[in-house]
């Protein structure tokens, strides 16, 4: 239709294939810029399809965090007060268990090592450590 509106406006400098050449490609060019600048609209049951890999990670960081907190929870229901204490300064602080048994001022003949043993043996009979990491 442009070409066709426009005949009357053909010199005939160039061959008459060049000058509709050049008015398509224009055409082409006007719609991509227009295109690039229109919001592209994507269907519902394609936009579901395409995953967001951080939000992926982001959820599942969350859901560690969620079965750590619980792990947690659990643990130190099924232990003493002590028994967590030692847990935590021997494994969580690297803490020896010498100095543990100095520090918390505790009495017994073996001292925090005992309070490990009975702690593993708990955890263990809760499936929450299992036998080889009890060794």
């Amino acid at each position: 239709m442009r070409v066709y509106r426009n005949l009357h406006t053909y010199r005939g400098d160039s061959r008459f294939s060049t000058w509709i050449y050049v008015i398509v490609r224009n055409q082409c060019m006007s719609a991509l810029e227009r295109r690039a600048c229109q919001p592209s609209y994507v269907d519902a049951t394609a936009a579901a399809e395409i995953v967001d890999a951080s939000s992926t990670r982001a959820y599942s960081r969350i859901e560690e965090q969620d079965a750590s907190e619980r792990l947690c929870r659990t643990m130190l229901g099924a232990l003493t007060a002590t028994e967590a204490n030692v847990m935590m300064l021997h494994y969580g602080q690297e803490v020896a268990l010498a100095d543990i048994t100095r520090s918390l001022g505790l009495k017994n003949k073996s001292g925090a090592k005992a309070y490990i043993v009975s702690a593993r043996r708990k955890l263990t009979s809760l499936g929450l450590v299992s036998r080889a990491a009890a060794c």
